[in-house]
């Protein structure tokens, strides 16, 4: 109902209205009519990722030339045309042979602030495999590749092999993403409390329910250790 305007939402789409409020929530055309990062996509027919038949795509070739070069004013053009205005853009969809990515990482471990820096270095949407209908806040805030894993995007997210829709693709290098498990407990405990990306309970759970807080760290430790066995074992066969 929010992608087919029948609802408002505040500007991460985490939190819905029926109507705007003076400006506070937004139908989903006019996100995509009024936000730089949105403007000239639009949903695909096939599932709920964002394409565009309008917005210009860049080559990963040319790409890895300008970043791995020493022509600083060849990186100068290319950072004028397809940097500067923070906008990302696709890639062409040219078959990636070498350079296609799997960025792992447990949930909570600070990737989408790491796949943000990529983003804008690099002016390349990163893919996920995650689906969208639980992903949208991040879809609309600007993360345009949400359920992309072809080669429109060379680095993909995934948190592999804890998944919750396959979307298969093919790897060539790793990218892993770690931060500590006590730390990530904490903050998981909160994003599944609230369901939100940047909102956060105001009361301190470990403190006040620490049965319930135990009983989370027990349950998350058996999913993080087979996160972390399955990783290394991924990193040793691609040896």
């Amino acid at each position: 109902m929010i992608r087919d305007d029948v609802f408002y939402t505040d500007h991460e789409s985490s939190q819905i209205a029926t109507h705007s409020w003076g400006g506070a929530f937004m139908k989903t055309s006019e996100r995509f009519a009024t936000s730089p990062a949105l403007q000239g996509l639009k949903f695909s027919d096939k599932d709920h990722s964002l394409t565009s038949d309008t917005r210009e795509t860049t080559n990963l070739e040319t790409l890895m030339e300008v970043l791995r070069g020493t022509d600083f004013d060849r990186y100068e053009q290319y950072k004028e045309k397809f940097l500067d205005d923070k906008v990302s853009r696709f890639l062409d969809n040219t078959p990636i042979q070498t350079e296609k990515v799997a960025y792992m990482t447990f949930p909570r471990s600070g990737n989408t602030f790491l796949r943000k820096y990529i983003e804008l270095i690099s002016g390349v949407p990163t893919g996920s495999e995650m689906p969208v209908n639980l992903l949208m806040p991040l879809q609309m805030s600007g993360l345009i590749g949400e359920e992309i894993v072809d080669d429109r995007c060379w680095i993909i997210k995934t948190h592999h092999p804890n998944r919750l829709k396959k979307y298969d693709f093919k790897a060539n290098k790793m990218l892993i993403c770690v931060r500590n498990p006590f730390d990530v407990m904490k903050s998981y405990l909160q994003f599944i409390s609230v369901m939100s990306h940047s909102k956060a309970v105001a009361n301190d759970l470990p403190v006040e329910q620490p049965k319930y807080f135990k009983f989370h760290q027990k349950a998350l430790l058996k999913i993080f250790s087979n996160f972390a066995r399955e990783t290394l074992r991924l990193a040793k066969d691609k040896q």
